[in-house]
């Protein structure tokens, strides 16, 4: 924990030097561990206290401290079933399944994670 420490002083260093400025207070400690009670450890940078965190948000996945993927997926499925009930509540008076399926490519491909269970055609109800 000492080393870890020590690089945190390093990369505060090197950044001073290269005039880049840290701020601690959009830092955040995630100790990833499947143990029930991890190691509680205190960092610092700039002199002040890093705050713990349960999970961490990466390239657009939630990764939390237990490496579970739960928080990930609910995130994804909540955002499809916001998309499709707008879709449908947009599109509900479409009579033609292909008609239904342009607006539905189109927020595939402005968020390809949800394309799965959004272009799944048992969830569409056509009147």
């Amino acid at each position: 924990m000492v080393a870890l420490q020590s690089d945190l002083a390093r990369l505060d260093d090197s950044c001073l030097t290269n005039k880049l400025d840290l701020n601690p207070v959009k830092c955040s400690v995630v100790s990833f561990s499947r143990k029930r009670v991890p190691r509680p450890t205190t960092y610092k940078l700039k002199g002040q206290q890093l705050q713990r965190s349960h999970g961490v948000r990466d390239l657009g996945v939630f990764h939390d401290s237990k490496l579970l993927f739960n928080t990930h997926i609910e995130q994804i499925v909540a955002k499809a079933s916001r998309s499709l009930g707008f879709i449908m509540r947009v599109a509900g008076c479409f009579k033609n399944a292909k008609t239904l399926n342009s607006p539905l490519l189109f927020f595939c491909k402005k968020s390809p994670r949800i394309c799965v269970t959004n272009l799944e055609p048992s969830l569409w109800q056509i009147h």
